[in-house]
């Protein structure tokens, strides 16, 4: 019959009349298309969530280089240019999940507080000449809080947040990991900075513009920005955003504080 025009139509007329026919209440229950949509919560939501439900499995002080070969591959090099412009920017992400990362506002903002065209990553230790692209995710730039979601990649090694600003103490031992800026990087460049430890210990913890920032005199300098600042157990405690040149005044964002974008 569905083969046939004339006689789909009329077996159609005949369902119609039939379901005009029952009463109201059996209409209602057998009428789908009235039936409200069941919610479906969005994967970047679910994903974004997640990020900070994780653990660390890991309950021993680490040494310098056994945090820095766990998570080299976890900190990432940013360029960020417009397409119209010579000018472009340099400075660092972190992979919190297998396809997003934070840094810096600053970093990925031009001075509209609109977002780079091209916003590129890079890591020597997974490839030594290939860069990917990201997307902004999220963003507060009155707070320099910005995550990005790789639009390439989503296996990425991340570092977990599994402690909270609150338990940190003034004193303990940090380590930062970021890029320092490299002369002339463009994306033909044959050289790349390298990915930067630095030592130090967590000097105060600060309460700045509505946020919670970690003072250090852990080294940070000009690319550093966006980079990872973790404890001696290799958790992310905070994303490395700015230091005073000449002196120990070095600042993070608290990790946890991204939570709230």
């Amino acid at each position: 019959m569905i083969r046939n025009p004339s006689k789909f139509s009329a077996c159609m007329n005949k369902q119609l009349i039939g379901f005009e026919a029952l009463p109201s209440d059996m209409q209602a229950d057998l009428n789908i298309a009235q039936r409200p949509k069941k919610q479906i919560k969005s994967s970047n939501q679910d994903s974004w969530i997640n990020i900070f439900d994780g653990t660390n499995a890991n309950e021993n002080i680490l040494s310098g280089e056994e945090v820095f070969q766990m998570f080299e591959k976890s900190v990432f090099m940013i360029l960020a240019t417009n397409q119209s412009s010579n000018y472009s920017s340099q400075g660092s992400a972190v992979a919190v999940s297998g396809n997003m990362l934070f840094t810096n506002c600053h970093v990925v903002l031009d001075d509209q507080n609109k977002p780079y065209d091209i916003i590129a990553l890079a890591n020597d230790s997974l490839d030594k000449e290939a860069w990917f692209s990201a997307v902004l995710f999220k963003m507060n730039p009155s707070s320099d809080q910005c995550i990005l979601k790789s639009t390439q990649k989503n296996d990425l090694q991340y570092i977990p947040i599994g402690r909270k600003t609150l338990d940190l103490r003034v004193g303990e031992q940090v380590l930062a990991l970021g890029y320092p800026k490299a002369g002339d990087l463009n994306f033909d460049s044959n050289y790349r900075a390298p990915l930067t430890l630095s030592k130090g210990i967590v000097s105060a913890i600060r309460d700045q513009s509505n946020i919670t920032q970690i003072q250090t005199d852990a080294f940070i300098i000009n690319g550093s920005s966006g980079g990872a600042l973790l404890d001696m157990k290799g958790n992310l405690i905070g994303i490395t955003t700015s230091g005073f040149e000449g002196t120990q005044l070095n600042f993070a964002i608290a990790a946890d504080e991204y939570q709230s974008l």
